[in-house]
């Protein structure tokens, strides 16, 4: 959300979206299997320097991987791994991944909103709040809670490159700047 992601891992993901519009695969399907595909990835480096070894050829590389993920994913999302091999970009698959699910939460008119307060809320509270967000930013929202006992009291809430401070640390802050001025 917050990194800048690269125009190819744009373009792969965007062309793996307009895969799904057809109908014969669901774009969250897309994406729970390849957030298994990092999961496995993740726990198995060898698995991954093998994928990104130049060294090692595409076709033994593309027979690892379908021995790997052929029983556990989709043809689709198969196929769309050995196109990011033939093409040198399996490297970047994190990033095209990350890109897939910010593309993927526009489609769907969802906002990923990080809040941040000084101590936990209650779930009753983190819903009033999601709520009230999804109804001034006229969408749904994927709330990621965080505790910050630095801003003493209130909320930051992080979305779309903007901040609202609604902290004490902020508003005392603001008072400072406003008596040195006077």
């Amino acid at each position: 959300m917050a990194e800048k992601l690269s125009l190819a891992a744009k373009r792969y993901s965007k062309a793996l979206i307009e895969l799904s519009m057809d109908g014969s695969i669901d774009n969250t399907m897309i994406l729970n299997q390849l957030y298994f595909v990092q999961e496995v990835l993740n726990s198995s480096k060898e698995l991954r320097d093998v994928l990104n070894m130049p060294q090692i050829s595409t076709d033994i590389k593309k027979e690892i991987l379908n021995k790997v993920y052929e029983p556990h994913i989709d043809k689709v999302v198969l196929n769309f791994l050995n196109v990011l091999l033939e093409q040198n970009r399996f490297k970047e698959f994190d990033e095209i991944l990350a890109s897939y699910k910010e593309e993927l939460d526009k489609f769907k008119n969802i906002n990923n909103v990080e809040v941040i307060s000084a101590v936990e809320l209650t779930n009753e509270q983190k819903d009033r709040l999601k709520n009230k967000l999804q109804e001034k930013l006229n969408c749904s929202i994927e709330a990621n809670w965080g505790i910050d006992s630095q801003i003493m009291a209130g909320l930051v809430i992080k979305y779309d490159g903007n901040v609202i401070d609604m902290s004490l640390r902020n508003k005392l802050k603001d008072l400072n700047k406003n008596i040195v001025r006077i």
